[in-house]
């Protein structure tokens, strides 16, 4: 049971690890399509959605 634990922790911080990497991946890519302007209030509708 214990070795089943340690398995699915690893697997969820593998996970969490690949998660926070495309994230920041996509946000490269959005940064670089985006003129600053618009970078701008994409991410205040997003801060505003987010409340």
């Amino acid at each position: 049971m214990n070795q089943r634990l340690e398995t699915l922790q690893f697997f969820g911080l593998i996970t969490k690890f690949i998660m926070i990497a495309f994230s920041l991946v996509q946000s490269v890519i959005v940064i670089r399509l985006l003129s600053p302007q618009e970078y701008g209030f994409i991410g205040l509708v997003l801060a505003f959605a987010g409340i």
